[in-house]
């Protein structure tokens, strides 16, 4: 075994030679914690491997060669870091956070049997298989409640999109999820970790947003992406530039999809500012999630923003969203979608004391019947998807602001 110790440069990133000892290797690994003496890096040219050593610590660190990262399957959620980033793996040492990239080993699987990759095409996994994915916390009533593990040990896959964490509970409606193991963190060159929020946009506010409509919903699969790509399209028919974004939620390509296949100029969502889910951050960070994806928008050109915001509008991020000022500044008003005439009226109760409603929408508008309760009950109209399509009803809510009026006036 050929073992080089080398001395790591951090502002050339160079690696100097300085000895080959085997000696050397025994003693690295039989030094005890605590040991004061520092030493070098040492490569093993074999194995691709080599060892950071510092006071008290040993970090392994795995160099990725092209064949490897060839059949390797990488996840939706890491699409904005470059594939050339991607060459050292750290597997010990290391404690990972939200939205650090993990190279892990599928180890059993459960209800992810496939993986979203980065070109959208959802890939079957298999046993055995090696993913790079990011760490995250997971908030699905239907799935998984599941928070960022404190270390490399196994954890679970929560989202096809490519969630690395540790589920807590989940609903009778899935099964048990994936099973993972983690090699190690994908680490940089000064072997930092990489993380999502390395490769974020970073947009300047703009002078004046153009008109936003929010879609909200009573609960997860209450027809919030759905209602979103139709009132998306219907705007498009009726000659806007339509931006869309979702603020919240798990990241995942299958909603972006959905909008840009309505006609969506261009879609973004909060893995675009760094974040591989939005549970559990606190509301300063998802003001700055909504500012920097509709100023991205708005400095785009977009005439119209639809934004979705994920969940039910009782789930913790999504109700202090909505509450926020800043918020409020910049949104025209909401479409609500429901499942029932009864969530409808509970919902519009409570929406409407933070901003305009312009309709209902979602599951309910799929009966007649149903639309024709809800309709009752709220005083609002129920609107079907092939309403939305149509565009007519959103050209009636997009009136122009107080600022616009104050300047034509003038």
């Amino acid at each position: 075994m050929h073992i080089k110790t080398i001395n790591y440069n951090q502002h050339s990133n160079a690696l100097t030679t300085l000895s080959t000892n085997i000696q050397l290797q025994q003693e690295i690994f039989g030094r005890r914690r605590g040991n004061k003496k520092q030493y070098g890096d040492v490569i093993n040219d074999e194995t691709r491997h080599f060892y950071r050593t510092m006071p008290g610590e040993m970090i392994m660190i795995t160099v990725l060669d092209n064949k490897r990262m060839e059949h390797t399957k990488r996840a939706f959620i890491t699409r904005n870091v470059p594939i050339e980033k991607m060459h050292l793996v750290a597997s010990n040492g290391l404690q990972p956070k939200s939205g650090d990239l993990v190279l892990a080993k599928v180890a059993r699987l459960g209800n992810q049997s496939e993986l979203e990759l980065i070109s959208g095409r959802h890939a079957q996994l298999h046993e055995g298989d090696e993913i790079i994915v990011a760490y995250g916390n997971r908030y699905a009533a239907d799935q998984y409640e599941a928070t960022t593990p404190g270390n490399l040990g196994p954890c679970d896959l929560v989202s096809p999109s490519g969630i690395a964490s540790k589920a807590l509970n989940w609903s009778s409606k899935v099964t048990a999820p994936t099973q993972i193991v983690p090699i190690g963190l994908l680490v940089n060159s000064q072997h930092q970790a990489i993380n999502l929020s390395n490769f974020s946009i970073n947009v300047a506010p703009p002078s004046k947003y153009p008109h936003v409509i929010a879609v909200v919903g009573s609960a997860m699969n209450s027809g919030k992406t759905t209602t979103a790509a139709n009132l998306i399209h219907g705007l498009k028919h009726h000659g806007h530039v339509v931006g869309a974004a979702k603020l919240t939620g798990t990241g995942t390509g299958d909603d972006l999809w959905k909008m840009k296949d309505a006609g969506a100029s261009q879609v973004l969502d909060f893995t675009d500012v760094g974040y591989a889910s939005t549970f559990k951050t606190p509301l300063p960070q998802l003001e700055h999630i909504a500012k920097q994806l509709l100023g991205e928008l708005s400095n785009s050109g977009c005439t119209v923003i639809v934004v979705e915001i994920a969940d039910g509008i009782y789930q913790q991020e999504t109700a202090a969203l909505i509450q926020s000022g800043a918020l409020k500044q910049i949104i025209d008003g909401y479409v609500y979608t429901a499942e029932s005439a009864a969530s409808a009226v509970a919902g519009v109760q409570w929406l409407q004391n933070y901003g305009e409603i312009f309709a209902i929408s979602g599951v309910v508008s799929a009966s007649p019947l149903a639309s024709l309760e809800t309709e009752a009950v709220t005083g609002l109209p129920c609107l079907t998807r092939q309403l939305l399509a149509l565009g007519s009803q959103q050209s009636q809510w997009l009136k122009p602001r107080m600022s616009e009026l104050q300047y034509e006036t003038a």
